[in-house]
């Protein structure tokens, strides 16, 4: 009987090993569909595809999260036999799996810490055994696509000047949402007050918000550039310090919807250079994806909206793209893009720009998702909700450096605002 149990139990453990060992070969395919960007090859470019791979581009990285502290858990406990050191182990792996779950965005800013523990004790597992399982091998494959996707996304911001200078920039991108009230707007502006940026872009404006910025920024923000929402679909507005040269609202048109959008363009003098700045909202799908996974819309109807939306904002983002392009001189453009770091668009404008989050922020930097869901989700499990899509964006030429970008949870609108700051390279 005994024999029998002792069968049963190795067998189970093999059958069990053998599913992980599936489940890390599925997520590294993933993590080349989405995030090496193989699905181009070998899947169609449609809207569902592409919508489906940008749902995917924050949130593929929890299962590898999640199951770091058990394999950490598992290579130290094989290390450290005695019964205490055992207990303390598998207490912090169970610490940190309640922090993962909780603060699930705060969890991704301590994984370097994790990573770099679990590679140095992977080291001396092979070292002291000269041998590694296949499911463990293939997860240090899934974490290793982890760190060479994100890269700097992973690690503390190491630039922690705070003085500005000549050339220097700080900017706030925040969709308001524009069924935003009075209260509501009033927190804005004590983040404004809080951060005092040089530059304020903004989308989702409503037919007050135009009178109440400038009563309450018209003396700090004296150089204001507003969109008519009457003719425009979600305008915004760029706010300034600095003395617009010129500016103009620019009107884009799509043969896929008749609805339009606005793109303000503003031009400022920044150390003897013209700067180019541009703020946009690009139409949204998101919406609909939202309403399909809660089941309050269909699947023919999210399918159908989501290809004419794809292909709107795509062209969209062809004009604004065909439109910064003949800037004669250094850009910054920022706005609602509506779309992740794994799409079309993105690509678009990355290809001549520097993405600010991409290359000086940590985290995840994801602005919507939260907000969004709390109305479908019990109340005793909202705990779980984030933030899952970057999908508000700061775009610069490679004129400025970088410096860093972060952003803030204020919570009075479905997205949240992004800060960041750049400094103008003087040309020799």
């Amino acid at each position: 009987m005994i024999h029998y149990l002792m069968k049963t139990r190795s067998l189970i453990s093999k059958i069990l090993l053998y599913l992980l060992f599936l489940f890390w070969i599925f997520i590294l395919t993933a993590q080349l569909l989405i995030w090496a960007n193989l699905r181009l090859l070998f899947l169609p470019q449609v809207a569902v595809v592409d919508m489906s791979a940008s749902l995917l581009q924050d949130t593929l990285w929890i299962p590898i999260g999640l199951a770091l502290p058990l394999y950490l858990m598992w290579l130290l406990l094989e290390e450290f036999p005695h019964w205490l050191y055992r207990s303390l182990i598998i207490l912090t792996a169970l610490l940190l799996l309640i922090w993962a779950v909780t603060d699930i965005e705060t969890f991704f800013r301590g994984l370097f810490m994790l990573l770099a523990a679990l590679f140095f004790v992977t080291i001396r597992h092979i070292r002291r055994s000269k041998e590694i399982r296949a499911n463990a091998f293939i997860y240090l494959l899934a974490c290793a696509g982890l760190v060479i996707h994100y890269g700097p996304q992973l690690l503390p911001t190491l630039n922690l000047s705070s003085h500005s200078g000549p050339g220097h920039l700080k900017i706030l991108d925040f969709n308001i949402s524009m069924r935003g009230k009075e209260e509501q707007r009033s927190r804005i502006f004590a983040l404004i007050a809080r951060e005092n940026p040089d530059l304020i872009f903004i989308q989702e404006i409503n037919s007050s918000d135009r009178k109440l910025f400038l009563r309450r920024l018209g003396v700090q923000y004296p150089h204001q550039l507003w969109a008519d929402r009457f003719e425009n679909y979600n305008g915004g507005a760029i706010l300034s310090r600095i003395p617009f040269k010129n500016s103009r609202n620019i009107d884009i048109g799509t043969p896929y919807m008749p609805g339009h959008t606005n793109v303000n363009e503003a031009v400022i003098s920044l150390l003897g250079q013209d700067v180019y700045l541009y703020n946009c909202h690009l139409y949204p799908a998101g919406h609909a994806l939202m309403q399909l996974i809660f089941g309050k819309r269909t699947l023919e109807s999210f399918v159908t909206h989501t290809r004419t939306a794809y292909l709107r904002r795509q062209a969209e983002a062809e004009q604004l793209h065909k439109i910064i392009s003949r800037a004669r001189g250094p850009v910054i453009l920022a706005g609602d893009f509506n779309d992740t770091p794994n799409s079309r668009v993105y690509r678009l404008f990355n290809e001549r720009l520097q993405n600010a989050f991409a290359s000086a922020g940590w985290g995840l930097g994801t602005t919507y998702g939260h907000y969004s869901m709390q109305g479908s989700v019990s109340k005793h499990w909202s705990f779980i909700l984030f933030d899952f899509l970057r999908i508000d964006q700061v775009f610069a030429s490679p004129h400025f450096k970088i410096l860093d970008a972060r952003v803030d949870h204020l919570d009075v609108s479905d997205h949240r605002p992004q800060l960041v700051r750049v400094t103008l390279r003087q040309i020799d």
